[in-house]
């Protein structure tokens, strides 16, 4: 899962080759010096399988983390949402009940108008025909 290449530890010819550029001393193939290298090979195998080993557990800690984090966050959301939610819903209801309280003194103020109203038309018709009838 790693972007870089593969580590490939020093070849023991190029350790020779190193030894001869470097002291100017040549090795032999059967030189003892060279089990260094096949030992110090095995190791940074050894501590690359551990290296490795080492990432997976740390990506499966991360991962168990980040899907523990997700759920709280989305239950934080849903309990947000739920209680914007039914604030908003009473909010409602509340502006429901106002109006239909209003509606009703409405209503009843309009029937008392309507009352007066026609008491007056009647007066007003009663006096016309009285007039009809001194007029007359």
């Amino acid at each position: 899962m790693t972007d870089q290449a593969a580590f490939e530890p020093i070849s023991k010819q190029e350790v020779r080759t190193l030894l001869l550029a470097e002291h100017g001393v040549a090795v032999g193939e059967d030189d003892p010096i060279l089990m260094s290298v096949t030992l110090h090979t095995a190791f940074m195998g050894d501590l690359a399988r551990s290296l490795e080993a080492h990432r997976k557990s740390q990506n499966d800690i991360f991962e168990q983390a980040v899907v523990g984090v997700v759920e709280s966050v989305t239950q934080s959301a849903n309990k947000l949402r739920d209680a914007l939610l039914d604030g908003a819903v009473r909010s409602v209801l509340n502006g429901v009940a106002q109006q239909s309280e209003a509606l009703g003194t409405l209503q009843s103020k309009t029937k008392s108008q309507l009352i007066a109203q026609a008491v007056l038309t009647a007066l007003n018709w009663a006096a016309v025909i009285a007039f009809f009838f001194i007029l007359k």
